[in-house]
């Protein structure tokens, strides 16, 4: 029973310190006009860092509620205005 309750807790921790890890839209050089389902961050990251959580870096993505944490600063976003992208969609 011990044992069991010792991998629950180690699985509980690895998944803390690696679960949910969210995409950055300038880590990524990611900002995409508009609705761009292609303008997604998940996966391995060229940092070596691994996403497992996928965000977006288009402007559909403030509609939607799935941006990236840093899409506003990153993408230069100014309210109803739009945004001027700092970093270029690939």
């Amino acid at each position: 029973m011990l044992g069991i309750l010792s991998c629950l807790v180690l699985v509980g921790l690895t998944s803390s310190v690696h679960g949910g890890q969210r995409g950055s839209c300038l880590e990524a050089t990611r900002c995409c006009p508009g609705r761009d389902s292609s303008c997604i961050v998940n996966g391995l990251q060229s940092s070596g860092r691994y996403v497992d959580t996928p965000c977006y870096c288009d402007e559909g993505c403030l509609e939607t509620g799935d941006c990236c944490t840093d899409y506003k600063e990153a993408c230069s976003v100014k309210g109803k205005e739009g945004h001027l992208p700092q970093v270029v969609c690939i």
